[in-house]
């Protein structure tokens, strides 16, 4: 990210929205190993990637939906984005 420039990588056109979503995990432990750590944080590696589960409301519709979280960056203001991809693709919107 040292150039500065944004790469669009996205396949599809993304919608602007600020509605409020729900996010859920099962109630498992899931197997990692650890890659390094240090004072402020732990990097872990797993074999199957976490899936998450997301309830939206988009429109009058409310869709839920299985993903995997492919990008996280913090935020100046101590909160963290999240970016997901849809495992179950379904043409609902």
């Amino acid at each position: 990210m040292a150039s500065g420039k944004h790469v669009e990588r996205r396949k599809t056109k993304r919608e602007p929205s600020s509605t409020e979503a729900e996010m859920y995990l099962e109630s498992t432990v899931y197997k990692a190993r650890m890659v390094d750590f240090s004072d402020e944080g732990v990097r872990f590696t797993m074999e199957k990637p976490i899936n998450f589960y997301v309830r939206l409301k988009v429109g009058e519709k409310r869709i839920s939906r299985k993903v995997q979280l492919v990008w996280s960056e913090k935020e100046e203001k101590g909160g963290m984005t999240y970016g997901f991809n849809y495992i179950e693709k379904k043409g609902d919107f």
